[in-house]
C-alpha cells in the first residue's frame, strides 16, 4: 500500500491527466461541430444547421465550463446530454442520417475521464447510460424507421449520402486525434517515469554514500566507548562496578545492532544484500546464538530450551554470519515478546533444529508462549518498520527492520519462513533451509556403549528431547523415579551407568547426588544448573556440571563421553583473563614484536594504544598515512595497524607505498591490518584487494584484536625462524 501522501499525489496527477484528456476531446468535438454548422449555413440548409447546433450545443457548453474551471460539471454535462442529443438528432432525421453519428458521443467514453479509484460510481452509471443510448441508436436497422416519432423527418438540401460520408469521416478524424493525443500522454508519462527512476537511483546512490559516512561517523565514537569499557573491565579488579559496566556494554552493542539493521535495510533496497557460502560447523553456530540471548532471557524472565537433532550433519555449506543473524533476530523477538512483564508468567522459548519430515531441508523452529499476534499484525509482519501490538511494541522497542531483513536473508539462502501465531498464547516460527552437508572433522563424541540412568524430574517435552539426544549418540537411556528402584546386583560392574540429575534446584540435586554416591561411591553423575556464575565442567572425579536454559547438546555429549572414559579426563580450560593473559601464547617469550599504529582520530588512538598496553605489545603511534610511512621507513616494525580513511594519505595509499618499497628492496612483506569504521559490505574485500592482510571493523573488541595479532605475528615469527634471524 502506498503511503497516504504518495497516494494523494498519485490521485491528483491522475485527475489532472483525465481533465486534460477530456478537455482535448471536448475541444476537437466542438471544433468538428462548428465546421459542420458552417458547412450547412454556407450551403443554405438551415434545418441541418439547426440540427447540428442542437447536437453540438452540449460540447460547446462543456467547453465553456472547462475554460472557466468548472471541469467536473463540464464532464457530467457532456457525457449525459451529448449522446442524448445525438440520439434525438438521429431519430429526427430517420434514414437520412447514419446511426454511426452516435459514435461522436461514445468517443467521450467515461473510462477516459473518470477514475475507478475515486469516481467508481459515476463511471459505472455513465457507462451503463451510454451503452443503453448507443444500443438504441445502433438498432435502427433491426427495429426499422421510427414511424412513431411525432414529427415527420424534414427534407435536407444536402445529399444524405454526403452527410453520411461526412459523419463517418468526422468520427474517424476525432477518434484518430484523440488516440494520438492519448498516445502522447502515455509517452509523456513514460518519460516522467524514466526520469523519476533516474532520480530515485541517484537518491539511492546518495543514500548509500550517506549511510557509509554515517556508519563511519557512528562507529568511530562507538569504538572509543566500547574499547574503554573493556579497559574498565580489566581495571575493575574487585568487580564492584561489574553490573554497571555490563549495562553500558550491552547498551553500546544494542546501538551497534540498530545501526547494522539500518545498513542491511539499505542494501536490500539497493539489491546488494548477498550471502557467501563457506564450510560451517552447525552445532556451535546454533548453540552460540542461544548463548548470546541467554543473558537477555534471564533478565526478562524467559527460559530458553534448545534441541539439535544429533543426526544432523556436523558441517554444512552456508553463510555463517547471515545464518547467525537470522537466528538472533528470531530468538530475540521470541524472548522479548515472552517476557514476564508482558505476559505475567515465566516465558519459555523452544529452539529446535532437525530435518524436515517431508524432505531433506533443515527446519529451524522457534516457538514461545508469549503475547502472540493478531491476524492484522501477521499480515504486515515482514514489511519494513512493522512491529507487534502497540502495547507490546512500546515496551519492547526496536527498529522494525529485523523481520524484513530476516526474510530477505532466508530467501537469499533459498529458504522460506512461516509464522503461526495466536494472540495471547504464543508464536511458532519455522525456517526451512536447504543446508547441504560438508566434509569436516568429526567433533561429536560417539556414546555407543554407555548406559545412562536419568532421574525422571522433567516434563514430557524434555523427556522426548533427552531420548532423541541419547539415541542419536548411541547411548542407552533409562528413566528412574527413585534410587530405590535400582538393585546393586543388577548393575553391570564392567559397564557402570552414568546418572543424570536434571534439576536446577541445588538442594534437590545435592540430595540425589548424596543418595547415589552412598550406594555407589564410584558412580559418575551429570548435574545441571541454571546459575550463570557457576563453574561448569568437572567438579571432581565423579561429577560434571553443565548449564541449562539453554542446555547445550555438545556440552552434554562432552560430559557423558568424559565421565564414560571416552575422552581424556581433564579440567575445562579456564576462561581468558584479559588482564593476566599477555596475548603472546605460542610466541617466543624472548621476542618483543614492535607494532606501528596509524590512526588520525585521537580517541581511537588512545583506545587502541590502551588495548595494546593491556595485551603487552610494544607499539608506536602516528596520526596519518604520511607520518606512518615515514615511521615505517625509519623504524623496525613487525606489523602495521592502520585506519583506512585519513587526511593527507589514507590507509590504502599507505599500503600501496609500503608494498612498492618492499618490492623494490626485495623485503619480506609486513602484515598490514586495516581497522576501519566503514562496516558496509565489500569493505573487507576492498582492503584485501589493496594489499592489506586482514580487516577489523570498529569497534574493535579486545579478544578480536588479540586473535588477529596472534595469527599474523606467529607467521612473522615463523618467517624469521626460516630466515635464521635471531629473535630479539
Amino acid at each position: 500500500m502506498l503511503p497516504l501522501t504518495t497516494q494523494k499525489r498519485s490521485q491528483k496527477l491522475d485527475a489532472m491527466r483525465r481533465r486534460n484528456l477530456a478537455k482535448f476531446a471536448i475541444g476537437f468535438t466542438s471544433f468538428g461541430g462548428l465546421l459542420w454548422l458552417l458547412f450547412f449555413v454556407i450551403y443554405g440548409d438551415l434545418i441541418a444547421a439547426l440540427a447540428t447546433g442542437f447536437a453540438s450545443a452540449p460540447a460547446w457548453i462543456a467547453l465553456v465550463l472547462f475554460l472557466t474551471g468548472r471541469t467536473r460539471l463540464a464532464r457530467y454535462l457532456w457525457l449525459i446530454t451529448m449522446p442524448l442529443t445525438f440520439l434525438v438528432t438521429t431519430v429526427f432525421f430517420g434514414t437520412d442520417i447514419n446511426p454511426e453519428l452516435i459514435f461522436l458521443a461514445i468517443i467521450g467514453f467515461p473510462f477516459l475521464f473518470f477514475s475507478w479509484d475515486t469516481e467508481r460510481r459515476a463511471l459505472t452509471l455513465l457507462t451503463v447510460y451510454q451503452f443503453a443510448l448507443a444500443l438504441i441508436a445502433l438498432s435502427f436497422d433491426r427495429l426499422g424507421d421510427p414511424a412513431w416519432f411525432p414529427v415527420p423527418p424534414p427534407e435536407t438540401l444536402v445529399d444524405p449520402a454526403t452527410i453520411d460520408w461526412g459523419v463517418r469521416m468526422t468520427v474517424l478524424a476525432v477518434l484518430l486525434l484523440e488516440l494520438t493525443y492519448f498516445a502522447f500522454l502515455t509517452q509523456k508519462s513514460a518519460r516522467e517515469t524514466e526520469q523519476a527512476l533516474e532520480d530515485a537511483e541517484a537518491a539511492a546512490r546518495s543514500r548509500g554514500e550517506f549511510l557509509a559516512n554515517m556508519s563511519h561517523e557512528i562507529r568511530t565514537p562507538m569504538n572509543g566507548l566500547i574499547g574503554m569499557i573493556e579497559v574498565l573491565e580489566t581495571m575493575d579488579e574487585d568487580k564492584r562496578h561489574e553490573r554497571s559496566i555490563g549495562m553500558i556494554r550491552n547498551s553500546a552493542f544494542s546501538l551497534l545492532r540498530i545501526l547494522d539493521d539500518i545498513l542491511d535495510a539499505s542494501q536490500i533496497d539497493a539489491g546488494k544484500l548477498s550471502v557467501e557460502k563457506t564450510k560451517v560447523e552447525l552445532r556451535p553456530l546454533l548453540e552460540g546464538a542461544a548463548q548470546t540471548l541467554q543473558t537477555q532471557a534471564d533478565t526478562l524472565g524467559v527460559r530458553l530450551r534448545m534441541l539439535v537433532d544429533p543426526t544432523l550433519p556436523e558441517w554444512i555449506w552456508s553463510d555463517s554470519g547471515r545464518l547467525r543473524q537470522v537466528l538472533l533476530n528470531l530468538l530475540s523477538n521470541a524472548v522479548k515478546y515472552s517476557s514476564e512483564r508482558l505476559t505475567g508468567h515465566i516465558g519459555t522459548v523452544y529452539f529446535r533444529t532437525a530435518y524436515c519430515p517431508e524432505g531433506t531441508d533443515i527446519c529451524i523452529e522457534i516457538s514461545d508462549n508469549g503475547t502472540g499476534m493478531s491476524p492484522e499484525v501477521l499480515n504486515t509482519l515482514f514489511q519494513p518498520f512493522a512491529e507487534g501490538e502497540l502495547a507490546s511494541r512500546r515496551q519492547v522497542g526496536g527498529t522494525g527492520l529485523g523481520l524484513s531483513i530476516t526474510r530477505s536473508l532466508i530467501e537469499l539462502m533459498d529458504g522460506r519462513i512461516t509464522v503461526d501465531s495466536t494472540e495471547g498464547k504464543g508464536t511458532v516460527v519455522k525456517v526451512y533451509l536447504p543446508l547441504e552437508p560438508a566434509d569436516g572433522p568429526k567433533n561429536q563424541p560417539d556414546l555407543t556403549g554407555l548406559t545412562i540412568l536419568c532421574f525422571d524430574l522433567m516434563d514430557e517435552e524434555m523427556r522426548k528431547g533427552m531420548r532423541e539426544i541419547m539415541g542419536g549418540g548411541g547411548a542407552q537411556l533409562q528413566f528412574i523415579s527413585h534410587i530405590e528402584e535400582l538393585d546393586t546386583d543388577v548393575l553391570d560392574p564392567d559397564n557402570p551407568p552414568i546418572f543424570m540429575v536434571p534439576t536446577a534446584d541445588e538442594t534437590q540435586s545435592a540430595h540425589m547426588q548424596e543418595a547415589v554416591l552412598n550406594r555407589w561411591p564410584d558412580a559418575k553423575i551429570v548435574c545441571f544448573s541454571a546459575s550463570r556464575s557457576a563453574r561448569y565442567g568437572m567438579q571432581n572425579d565423579n561429577v560434571y556440571l553443565i548449564q541449562i536454559f539453554p542446555m547445550m547438546g555438545t556440552e552434554l555429549y562432552r560430559a557423558l563421553a568424559q565421565l564414560g572414559g571416552l575422552l581424556k579426563t581433564e579440567d575445562d580450560p579456564a576462561p581468558i583473563d584479559p588482564a593476566a593473559d599477555t596475548g603472546k601464547d605460542q610466541l617466543d617469550p624472548d621476542w618483543s614484536p614492535h607494532l606501528l599504529v596509524v590512526e588520525d582520530n585521537e580517541i581511537n588512538r588512545m583506545v587502541l594504544s590502551k588495548q595494546l598496553e593491556l595485551l603487552d605489545y610494544e607499539h608506536s603511534v602516528t596520526e596519518n598515512g604520511l607520518a606512518g610511512l615515514a615511521a615505517w621507513s625509519s623504524g623496525d616494525f613487525d606489523l602495521v595497524l592502520t585506519d583506512c580513511h585519513m587526511p593527507q594519505m589514507d590507509g590504502f595509499e599507505l599500503t600501496k607505498a609500503i608494498r612498492q618499497h618492499e618490492q623494490q628492496e626485495d623485503m619480506p612483506p609486513i602484515p598490514i591490518i586495516a581497522i576501519t569504521a566503514n562496516a558496509l559490505k565489500g569493505e573487507a574485500e576492498k582492503c584485501l584487494a589493496h594489499g592489506m592482510d586482514d580487516y577489523m571493523a570498529k569497534p574493535v573488541e579486545l579478544e578480536t584484536l588479540r586473535n588477529k595479532l596472534e595469527k599474523h605475528l606467529r607467521m612473522v615469527q615463523n618467517s624469521k625462524h626460516l630466515q635464521g634471524k635471531h629473535l630479539q
